[in-house]
């Protein structure tokens, strides 16, 4: 949004501002300034992400509260973002993760993982490695099936394993997911701790071969 960005090269120091300056310069300003069009309304969605994360519980107190805008925010279930909300009379819907239906998760990571992996495919056949083109049926359901068992329920497994399969030290996508679904196993934490260790271990042998090439 232009109007966010004009307000940050006005004052450079916004960031060191009390949350109060923040939400007036970055949120309130711009917004009234978004010209009305009544032949195409839309909805202003504002996301804040990781509230539980403010240092000071008073700044939670001012952002809940702020403004008869739709926004969309994400927490852990920390005491006072609790206590918070609960205050407001504003209607408010809240969503408990843990407590969704495993159905739901398992819909949403096939639904992420489906699209994201199809994106990837298409990049990285602009420019295969050796020419070698990836299948229009890749990945299979049996190997996007199998990814998805392995995400429940922490879309966080989804998002960093598609980073290692586009990204990875090998190049090529499809050895990557193979890679990852030959690795994990076990409990969800393990999996995911078995997840950051193939990252880890990609960037050590990265540190080794620029060691070796110096």
């Amino acid at each position: 949004m232009p109007h966010i960005q004009d307000a940050i090269e006005t004052d450079s120091r916004i960031g060191e501002m009390a949350v109060s300056k923040q939400f007036d310069n970055l949120i309130r300003l711009p917004l009234t300034k978004i010209p009305s069009n009544p032949q195409n309304p839309s909805t202003v969605v504002i996301v804040i992400d990781a509230l539980d994360e403010c240092d000071q519980e008073k700044d939670i107190q001012a952002i809940v509260p702020s403004v008869h805008l739709k926004f969309f925010v994400t927490s852990r279930p920390e005491i006072p973002v609790y206590v918070e909300f609960r205050r407001i009379r504003e209607p408010y819907r809240d969503l408990i993760l843990h407590l969704v239906d495993e159905h739901t998760i398992e819909h949403d990571i096939r639904a992420f993982l489906n699209s994201k992996l199809a994106e990837i495919r298409n990049d990285y056949n602009i420019h295969p490695l050796g020419g070698h083109h990836l299948s229009e049926s890749w990945p299979s359901p049996t190997e996007v099936h199998g990814l998805v068992k392995k995400a429940i329920p922490l879309f966080i497994f989804a998002a960093t394993a598609c980073q290692l399969i586009q990204k990875g030290k090998h190049g090529d996508p499809e050895e990557n997911l193979n890679k990852i679904l030959e690795r994990t196993g076990g409990t969800q934490i393990s999996k995911l701790n078995e997840l950051y260790l193939f990252v880890l271990e990609q960037l050590l042998d990265d540190t080794t071969d620029s060691g070796k090439n110096s």
